[in-house]
């Protein structure tokens, strides 16, 4: 906990150099990264008059300059000249039409000024490229909201009923292809040192290559209790069949059910998990094993460029074959993102995880480190990439070996998206690399993954 304390700090004090304006008062006003830097730093002083003086004083010259119009209609919005606001960011959308964050927007002021057929509108094109999760979450909030506002006038009972389910659930469904060329996870030597002697592995231990195919269907339900409060559920069915090794097909049911509560910039959710975990060909007669528990969740929103998000996982696991297994598991994530612009941001994170069990030797800590990069590219396509290190300390020795487990694994993914407008559809590429170098080298491997998967939401 003390390091959870440690990144904590250091997120307080990055927050706190972040939110200085001194950086953009030094800027020269006269140049376009000045001015619009300073119009910034003004708003989120919320000196809407000084921002709207400043930009207009150079709007002559940068009519056309997205992120102008933009501020000037996010200064119009907080002001409550909504059809300002819609003006600015029209223009800004003219310019681009690929902009989600304009059309998140635009549909808030949409909603604001009382139409509704198009802030619903602007808010599916968004929840049509598949946001993340946060600001999924948000849309469709906003939508339940607006569709309180149909029922309160609304004439037609079914027509009604009808939008509300329609909002209130999502859905999604993924049908991927995998070459994973290590997926047992063998060892990089033939022969590995067991009792004190050296022993050459078997064919079956060592690493075997295979291709798969992925199922995954997701599905969530929010059911609204007042403006703050709300109960989510969601349930989630994933499948991974191998071709030539099927013994290693594994089956996963979650489902999660719980409170979440919704105000200004705080979002918090208390839901409880379980998981169903499945190896071999039978999902059934192959039950590896069962965890339950709780999983709160939290974000909170500091500036329109700055979130801070946060998840935990207090669970108890069961193993059906092995009991030795049997404990408990804590995980605590962190991280923050920093949205650049209109179309990247960058999201530095920080794991830790702690496994007890009946046996010493499956008992371990990890602590993990990566960083997001997200870039929005031309053609509603994006790319995103993550690296990432972590460090895992097993606490016991196992009989065949005279050290104990010490691992360090090295992982790179990069992944290229491209959605299809407001139809539902995205495919995604995406490679893995995996380096785990361990002080035993039966647990010392490296595994690449390639990715190909095609998405419909809901």
């Amino acid at each position: 906990m003390t390091k959870v304390k440690v990144l904590i700090a250091i997120i307080i004090c990055i927050l706190f150099f972040s939110l200085s304006d001194s950086s953009a008062e030094e800027k020269d006003l006269n140049t376009p990264d000045g001015f619009i830097q300073q119009a910034m730093s003004l708003i989120e002083q919320q000196k809407y008059n000084e921002a709207d003086d400043l930009l207009l004083k150079n709007y002559p010259s940068n009519e056309e300059n997205i992120d102008v119009n933009f501020l000037l209609g996010q200064s119009a919005f907080e002001q409550q000249k909504y059809e300002k606001s819609i003006e600015y960011y029209s223009i800004a959308l003219k310019k681009n039409p690929e902009l989600q964050r304009v059309h998140y927007e635009i549909a808030k002021a949409y909603a604001a000024n009382g139409n509704t057929e198009k802030a619903r509108e602007e808010f599916q094109i968004v929840l049509s490229t598949n946001p993340p999760p946060e600001v999924g979450n948000v849309i469709r909030k906003y939508l339940e909201s607006l569709t309180e506002e149909v029922l309160k006038g609304a004439e037609e009972p079914k027509a009604v009923a009808e939008a509300v389910v329609e909002k209130r659930w999502s859905a999604r469904v993924s049908l991927s292809y995998m070459y994973d060329s290590n997926i047992n996870a063998g060892p990089r030597a033939s022969s590995v040192l067991i009792y004190g002697q050296l022993t050459e592995l078997s064919a079956d231990t060592m690493k075997k290559s295979d291709s798969s195919g992925l199922l995954s269907v997701y599905a969530a339900y929010t059911l609204p209790i007042s403006q703050t409060f709300a109960w989510d559920s969601d349930l989630s069915v994933n499948h991974t069949g191998y071709f030539r090794y099927p013994e290693f097909n594994t089956d996963q049911v979650s489902v999660s059910t719980g409170p979440s509560f919704k105000k200004e910039r705080l979002f918090l959710s208390l839901p409880v998990v379980y998981d169903y975990l499945a190896v071999g060909l039978d999902p059934i007669k192959n039950h590896y094993s069962n965890s339950i528990g709780a999983s709160p969740q939290l974000q909170y929103t500091f500036t329109q460029n700055l979130t801070f998000s946060s998840n935990a996982a207090f669970q108890s696991r069961k193993y059906i074959q092995n009991t030795d297994r049997d404990g408990s598991i804590i995980s605590i994530n962190a991280s923050v993102r920093y949205i650049i612009g209109d179309s990247a941001y960058i999201q530095p994170g920080y794991s830790y995880a702690k496994t007890d069990t009946n046996k010493a030797y499956f008992d371990n800590m990890q602590n993990s480190a990566n960083l997001g990069l997200y870039l929005s590219l031309p053609y509603e396509s994006s790319l995103f990439i993550q690296p990432s290190v972590s460090w895992v300390r097993y606490r016991g020795k196992e009989e065949s070996y005279d050290s104990v487990r010490d691992d360090r694994e090295y992982m790179g993914s990069a992944s290229m998206s491209k959605n299809f407008g407001r139809s539902g559809w995205n495919c995604t590429v995406r490679y893995t690399y995996i380096r785990n170098e361990s002080n035993l080298p039966m647990y010392d491997y490296e595994r690449n993954q390639i990715v190909a998967q095609i998405v419909k939401g809901f």
